[in-house]
């Protein structure tokens, strides 16, 4: 039962985590990559770039950006959250 805990634990910081990380890179408040970039980027892969393939292009870079962000702070997260778990339990055994 733990076990299953623990991970619903870490589906939900890894979530939460993906949300911010998604809220801070969304065009309301700064975009990771400009359209520009997506245009040129949409016109290498395809001779003739429509709206639909620079929105394409557009989303699936924010994307892969989003989540290159996301797993580190979630890597960091779970490790500090588990080296003070281990030291709470290490200081809870050497009260009398």
């Amino acid at each position: 039962m733990k076990t299953m805990l623990r991970r619903i634990v870490k589906i939900a910081i890894f979530i939460i985590t993906l949300v911010i990380v998604g809220r801070l890179s969304s065009p309301y408040f700064y975009d990771i990559v400009s359209l520009k970039t997506a245009d040129k980027i949409s016109a290498l892969i395809n001779d003739s770039s429509s709206a639909e393939d620079i929105d394409n292009v557009y989303f699936y870079l924010n994307f892969l950006l989003t989540m290159t962000l996301t797993i580190p702070l979630y890597l960091f997260l779970t490790k500090a959250f588990s080296t003070i778990c281990k030291q709470r339990h290490l200081d809870k055994k050497m009260r009398p």
